[in-house]
C-alpha cells in the first residue's frame, strides 16, 4: 500500500505538460528596409517562476529596433521582471517572478514582441533556444520546455522606383528635345 501511495504522489507531482515556446513573424515576405515583428508565445507556463533563453536570428540581416508588448510585464513590473539584451546569438531573454508564485496559467501568453528592420536580402529564420536555455519552478527545479517552431522569412531587395518628379523632368526633357528636333 505504501508503494501505491508513493507512486500516486509521484505521479501527481510531475508536471505532465511541458512548457511550449513558439516564435512567429507577422508575415513571411519582406523587402529590405521593412519592419519585421517577431512574437514569442508560451503555453503551459503555470509552474514557471523563472526562465532564460535566446531569440536566435542572423544579426547581420536584421537590425534590432525595440522590444514591446509582453503579457509578463517588463523590467519595471513588480513582482515580475522580464529583460532582454543583445548577445552573440541574437537577443537573450530572462524572466523572474520575485514573489515566486509562478505565472499561474496554462493559457497562451505573449512572452515578448520584438521589432527589427530587414537590412539584407535572403531567406532567414527566427528561432528560440540556445545553449543556456533553462526553465525553473518555485523549488528551483528544472521544468521541461520545448521550443516548438522556427519562423522562416524571405527578404527581397527593394525595387528602385523613380520618384514622380524625376519622371516629370524626364518627360519635360523629351518634349523639349522633340521640339528642338522639329525646328531643326
Amino acid at each position: 500500500m505504501k508503494k501505491l501511495i508513493t507512486l500516486f504522489a509521484l505521479l501527481t507531482s510531475i508536471n505532465l505538460q511541458a512548457a511550449i515556446i513558439n516564435v512567429e513573424t507577422d508575415q513571411g515576405n519582406y523587402q529590405v528596409g521593412d519592419e519585421v515583428t517577431v512574437t514569442i508565445t508560451g503555453q503551459n507556463l503555470a509552474e514557471i517562476t523563472a526562465f532564460q533563453f535566446d531569440l536566435l536570428f542572423d544579426n547581420t540581416a536584421f537590425a534590432y529596433m525595440s522590444t514591446f508588448s509582453s503579457d509578463l510585464g517588463d523590467a519595471f513590473s513588480w513582482p515580475w521582471m522580464l529583460t532582454d539584451e543583445a548577445n552573440a546569438l541574437g537577443r537573450g531573454l530572462a524572466f523572474v517572478d520575485w514573489d515566486f508564485m509562478g505565472i499561474g496559467t496554462d493559457a497562451v501568453l505573449t512572452i515578448a514582441k520584438f521589432s527589427f528592420t530587414a537590412v539584407k536580402s535572403g531567406v532567414f529564420g527566427f528561432g528560440v533556444g540556445g545553449p543556456d536555455a533553462v526553465f525553473g519552478d518555485l523549488n528551483g527545479q528544472d521544468v521541461q520546455a520545448s521550443f516548438a517552431s522556427l519562423s522562416s522569412v524571405n527578404v527581397a531587395d527593394a525595387s528602385a522606383v523613380p520618384e514622380p518628379s524625376a519622371l516629370a523632368l524626364m518627360l519635360l526633357a523629351l518634349v523639349g528635345w522633340a521640339g528642338v528636333r522639329r525646328r531643326a
